[in-house]
């Protein structure tokens, strides 16, 4: 599966090339395309000042302009009114200029980059003549600060980036890094995403477990995983999409996320549903289902424990010991107070026929009563020390009785 980066580097002459208008063209399809927040917008310290002189540039421009149109006949001759000074007009246009920018940021997660990531790549790219440098132009030096904070963000965040522009010679240094994707123009960007479809368009199918995990796969999901809380909702409609994809990305996902932020979305996608039961083969032999799902729910049982309690409680009871041992596994990261909670599914747990890691049972009891739970750890108990006849000797009283 090819994954288009959310994370977006736009160069400042696709602004200059808009006319600095953010509400029209590429951007307002743009925003329009991809919902609040769902895109992040990567804003180099350099390209920043870049673009503020373009603004300062044009402020300047249009209150000289404005200024000359004035003194012009016949609209000299015009009751207008006073206009304010060019230095006063100019100050409002570029405070005008400003406000749109702070406005266009907010449809974004923005991430503000420093002004270089490390400059000692810089120099070295400038005395071998390696791109964005070149025989012909021998100061790039702007260019090389931005790919420098970029390649810093990606190093830092494990993440593929997605750079908008329109000069040659830094899409040539772009197309040189395998960690970017070059975009001559947004709306190339905005095509780019026309094949995904979201996770809920997606036709529900059977998870196989077996299937192996691509590379570019597991480099998107260690991405999103490594943002934490600070997800957008394309990175979580992609990683739905994953889980329904390939059923190893499956298991990565459940085990090694920790962040509370995914219970929600897995929630309402019916992920905590359907534990396994056992599985019995042809030959007779018998097979106990790995659920991954209860390994997320490990994870976060610390930061969210009345919700995975909750989670849990509502499971439907199953013949499977090794999904009743990953509930055990949560009751013993649980206080003992909300572990006692979990006694209906641990008394389900001895009940089951098949105990192959029966041993653990004393670790929850010892929590239990050292918690002061003793009724919970007494009902545990009587169904563990139950006694039963033993057949041959019921079979003895019975040969007795005959005779």
């Amino acid at each position: 599966m090819r994954h288009v980066p959310i994370n977006l580097y736009i160069d400042t002459q696709v602004f200059v090339k808009n006319s600095l208008a953010l509400d029209t063209g590429g951007f307002k399809q743009l925003k329009n395309t991809f919902v609040k927040g769902g895109l992040r917008l990567l804003v180099p310290e350099m390209m920043k000042r870049e673009l503020f002189r373009k603004y300062e540039e044009r402020a300047k421009k249009v209150a000289e302009d404005v200024e000359k149109a004035h003194k012009t006949h016949p609209i000299d001759s015009l009751a207008l009114g006073d206009l304010p000074s060019t230095d006063e007009l100019e100050k409002q246009c570029l405070s005008e200029l400003k406000r749109q920018w702070e406005a266009f940021k907010e449809h974004f997660v923005v991430e503000e980059l420093s002004l270089v990531g490390n400059l000692e790549d810089v120099v070295n790219w400038y005395f071998k003549i390696e791109t964005p440098f070149s025989e012909k132009k021998k100061k790039e030096f702007p260019d090389a600060f931005i790919l420098s904070a970029l390649e810093h963000y990606h190093q830092e965040n494990q993440a593929s980036i997605a750079v908008i522009t329109d000069d040659g010679s830094f899409g040539e240094a772009c197309m040189s890094r395998r960690y970017i994707d070059y975009y001559p123009n947004l709306e190339e960007y905005i095509k780019a995403f026309a094949p995904d479809r979201t996770a809920g368009d997606l036709n529900p199918e059977p998870i196989d477990l077996t299937q192996p995990i691509v590379t570019e796969d597991l480099t998107a999901l260690k991405e999103i995983i490594g943002r934490g809380s600070n997800v957008t909702s394309i990175e979580v409609d992609r990683v739905l999409q994953l889980l329904r994809s390939h059923g190893e990305n499956y298991r990565y996902f459940f085990s090694e996320s920790s962040d509370p932020i995914w219970l929600s979305h897995l929630e309402q996608n019916d992920y905590f549903k359907n534990p396994p039961d056992v599985v019995v083969l042809s030959d007779g032999s018998v097979q106990y289902p790995f659920w991954p799902e209860l390994e997320y729910l490990k994870n976060v049982s610390q930061d969210v424990p009345e919700e995975v309690l909750r989670i849990v409680l509502d499971l439907p009871a199953v013949d499977n010991p090794e999904v009743y041992n990953d509930i055990l596994d949560i009751a013993l990261s649980l206080d003992s107070e909300r572990s006692a909670r979990l006694k209906p599914k641990m008394l389900e747990y001895a009940r089951l026929e098949h105990q192959h890691i029966a041993h653990r049972y004393h670790e929850l009891l010892v929590h239990w009563t050292a918690g002061n739970q003793i009724q919970a750890a007494l009902e545990l108990a009587e169904i563990l020390v139950q006694f039963h006849p033993d057949p041959q000797d019921q079979g003895n009283q019975n040969a007795q009785s005959s005779s």
